[in-house]
């Protein structure tokens, strides 16, 4: 799979032309806005642990499927998934979790695509 082997090298490449220590500042910079946006609706709940966060960010919506907060986000061109109880069986059980939404920032994302999933989410 030539295409797909030159990609990722462009992919790294451009990757370390960046650096990796400021990737990885931007993208938990972002995730934090993220967390902070969704925390801040009425009914969302922001579910990532741990001292050290990454760029996954995941929540949930009173009253709405992760399935229909999937479908609403996609209906505006947004992408996101979600991670059932079988994906992380013992930690959301032990949280009392069924479900979770999962939206994955990248560091090519800008804060415009971070606020348009924040009022997006608010909207559903």
């Amino acid at each position: 799979y030539v295409a797909g082997r030159l990609g990722l090298g462009a992919a790294a490449d451009y990757a370390l032309k960046i650096g990796m220590e400021e990737i990885e500042a931007d993208l938990t910079a972002k995730a934090a806005r993220l967390r902070e946006g969704l925390a801040g609706l009425p009914g969302v709940t922001v579910h990532d642990i741990g001292r050290k966060k990454g760029g996954i960010v995941t929540f949930t919506k009173a009253g709405r499927s992760a399935a229909a907060i999937k479908a609403g986000l996609s209906q505006r061109r947004i992408n996101v998934s979600v991670s059932g109880a079988s994906s992380t069986l013992f930690d959301m059980s032990a949280r009392g979790l069924r479900e979770l939404v999962r939206a994955s920032v990248h560091y090519v994302n800008n804060t415009a695509v971070l606020d348009r999933l924040i009022g997006a989410v608010a909207e559903i």
